[in-house]
């Protein structure tokens, strides 16, 4: 609901993708992100991680819900073809919440999972919550998540993005998915203070999300 992609939007072969990040490297760009929809669906995902790289990038960065990483192996080959950072959506640390914005039941423990894996292969993380209406009660509550799930990662751990949502694909949406701005600002400090008392370093509210 909280995505700005419809679910058809357009699939290219690979040979188009390698493309793209040629165009890309031959432009000046050294810092790649491989988005989607869901980039690690596509079983060509670690060739053009390994082209990048082979050109000279040296920042690819996958965003991700994570949830195939945690198949055995799949981690360990991203990390091998050169992946430097994962940039994983987790909007709530409430399994019942996550799984309500994300629209995709028992997807949050999966994504917990998948996360795990990728910090165990060597792959830091970063995290994204997206601040929607549904997920603001939970909001504060965020970063002591993250810090007993993934604090013994050490520094592969890279903190916590906060984006505010776009307009949502179908915009009849936005009212369940934007927040309400007082509401917002009292949850948002109280994720901000236990953020910073953590030591996870909060960025964003204008971040790949919006």
């Amino acid at each position: 609901g909280l995505c700005w992609q419809d679910r058809d939007w357009g699939r290219f072969p690979p040979e188009q993708v390698l493309t793209w990040i040629e165009d890309l490297h031959s432009a000046g760009a050294r810092r790649l992100i491989i988005s989607g929809g869901e980039p690690t669906l596509d079983p060509s995902l670690e060739d053009y991680v390994r082209h990048a790289r082979a050109l000279g990038f040296t920042q690819v960065t996958l965003e991700t819900n994570a949830i195939q990483c945690a198949k055995p192996g799949r981690a360990e080959r991203l990390r091998d073809a050169g992946v430097t950072t994962a940039f994983v959506s987790l909007h709530s640390p409430d399994a019942e919440t996550s799984d309500a914005i994300t629209r995709a039941p028992g997807t949050h423990a999966r994504t917990v999972k998948g996360a795990h894996a990728l910090l165990s292969a060597g792959v830091p993380v970063k995290f994204n919550a997206v601040m929607t209406q549904e997920g603001l009660a939970h909001l504060a509550a965020l970063p002591d998540f993250l810090h007993r799930e993934f604090a013994p990662y050490g520094p592969l751990l890279r903190g916590l993005m906060l984006s505010y949502p776009t307009e949502p694909y179908d915009p009849s949406l936005a009212p369940s998915i934007v927040p309400e701005p007082a509401t917002l600002r009292r949850s948002l400090r109280a994720a901000l203070d236990r953020a910073f008392a953590l030591g996870l370093t909060p960025e964003g509210l204008d971040g790949p999300c919006g």
